[in-house]
């Protein structure tokens, strides 16, 4: 359900403390099996829901290799004469460009 085996122990963990918390809900004539599984539910449900909002990016090879060469270029810049400000509109301007030429930002 969510595709990593390190989350869904974060959120398996997650769920047996909203259970240990809420354990009087459930009655010693309620059906703990559906009240656990509702609760786990509505665990994953709001981590995706979590997920999706925060839509998360990923570097590929080319993006990776870009923010390297103008870390490089930004420390060579910081120690020459050049202002930050025409190194910022030059690397701002790559940055678009490599963008736009899809070598930027993937979604995964």
């Amino acid at each position: 359900m969510v595709g990593d085996s390190n989350t869904a122990d974060d959120l398996f963990q997650e769920a047996a403390v909203i259970m240990l918390q809420k354990r009087e809900q459930v009655g010693a004539d309620g059906n703990f099996l559906a009240w656990g599984r509702a609760i786990a539910f509505n665990v994953v449900r709001d981590y995706r829901k979590k997920r999706a909002r925060q839509k998360v990016h990923a570097l590929d090879d080319h993006a990776l290799q870009f923010v390297a060469e103008a870390f490089e270029d930004f420390k060579v810049a910081s120690n020459c004469s050049n202002s930050p400000a025409t190194f910022q509109k030059s690397e701002s301007h790559r940055a678009r460009s490599l963008r736009y030429h899809g070598f930027g930002l993937t979604s995964t």
